[in-house]
């Protein structure tokens, strides 16, 4: 299984989650009246905006036509031009950088209005990248002086197809907490740590996170074999004896204590041979294609990677896991961030009703009216 060293490396790679990082940026709008906006702007190919002289079409992305897509100039975001771009701009631009790619220079924009936040949520401009289920909600609470807004948006993978992520449970090696704290930064378990004890507490996640991802590199390969087990020679047991072993090696001190990324998958054989007391698996050949196909699957969530604004109505009051510069929460969107489950964005807001104030001192001066007219009438 030699062969397949860098195919493993390639794979836990993608399992660790240092995948490659985009400037994509998602900006959602939410407007008082419940309606809503959403822009996604990231860098696409050069040929995904140019034209190619027969096509009014040219550069506007398949699948993508309620959505109004433009394009600009990385730094003057606010300059849209409408798609094709031209050859004249194209030469324009290389002049002013000569010695920078025009792909580097400039961004795609895909932008759409919404009548509410579930429709939006329904309608995501990434979705078909991304193997994604996405809820959002909006409440509005009327409180006389100030109206309430809470906005939450819920992101989670969408295995209702054949695609099946970590099969080995992150559960069974760290708790809820530590495991979220590892992946989304929440709850924050610092706990006015200094860097020495906020180190040796992160090394022990990241153990426990290492073993976690052995178990799973492990079943991946055993799950193979396990697809193509009427190639096996002389198995010692019956495929449904083979798969019921499963979670129970993947568990075992072998498999659990390699470094992920130095493995050359020889290991993997051997356990299962011993427990079955056979050589039958050690000779089963692995194909590098059949099994990095089932890997790839990670490549569907994984990789996201994005920046994720947020205007909400009023002033924000609570921004959950993002931060607040006073017009716009930030916050992040990644593959990792949906390992422990579901990744809610949530923020709440306020709106003040200025002509509460206005009614609350009439009434008060009416009141203070009635009762001077009322005291000078009786006298």
């Amino acid at each position: 299984m030699k062969g397949n060293k860098k195919l493993m490396v390639a794979a836990l790679t993608v399992l660790l989650m240092a995948s490659c990082k985009k400037d994509a940026q998602m900006l959602t709008v939410i407007n008082k009246d419940g309606s809503c906006m959403r822009e996604l702007t990231k860098s696409v190919p050069l040929e995904e905006l140019m034209e190619s002289g027969t096509n009014p079409d040219d550069g506007k992305e398949k699948g993508m036509d309620e959505w109004q897509q433009t394009w600009s100039v990385k730094g003057e975001e606010t300059k849209r031009h409408p798609l094709p771009m031209t050859e004249a701009q194209y030469d324009s631009l290389q002049r002013e950088h000569k010695d920078e790619q025009v792909a580097d220079l400039v961004v795609k924009h895909y932008t759409r209005d919404f009548k509410s936040v579930e429709e939006m949520s329904r309608n995501l401009p990434i979705g078909s990248d991304y193997p994604l289920k996405v809820e959002g909600s909006l409440e509005k609470h009327f409180k006389w002086f100030y109206t309430e807004y809470v906005f939450k948006e819920t992101f989670d993978y969408d295995t209702s197809d054949t695609l099946t992520f970590f099969s080995i449970p992150l559960d069974r090696f760290i708790s809820a907490d530590s495991a979220a704290y590892w992946f989304t930064g929440q709850p924050d378990l610092s706990d006015r740590r200094n860097g020495a004890e906020l180190k040796e507490m992160l090394d022990k996640i990241e153990g426990k996170i290492s073993k976690w991802v052995c178990a799973n590199m492990f079943a991946e390969v055993y799950d193979y074999i396990g697809e193509n087990y009427e190639k096996i020679k002389n198995p010692p047991v019956s495929k449904e004896e083979f798969m019921a072993s499963r979670d129970t090696l993947a568990m075992s001190p072998d498999i659990l204590n390699q470094e992920p990324l130095n493995n050359d998958g020889e290991v993997y054989k051997k356990v299962i041979d011993d427990y079955f007391h056979t050589n039958a698996y050690s000779s089963f050949p692995i194909v590098n294609d059949s099994l990095e196909q089932r890997f790839s699957k990670y490549n569907y969530i994984l990789p996201l990677d994005l920046t994720y604004n947020l205007v909400m109505p009023g002033k924000a009051t609570d921004t959950g896991m993002g931060t607040y510069d006073g017009e716009v929460i930030r916050y992040r969107l990644t593959g990792e961030r949906l390992i422990p489950g579901a990744y809610t964005i949530t923020a709440t807001s306020r709106v003040t009703n200025a002509w509460a104030f206005v009614v609350t001192i009439l009434v008060i001066v009416m009141a203070i009216g009635s009762f001077v007219y009322r005291e000078r009438f009786r006298n």
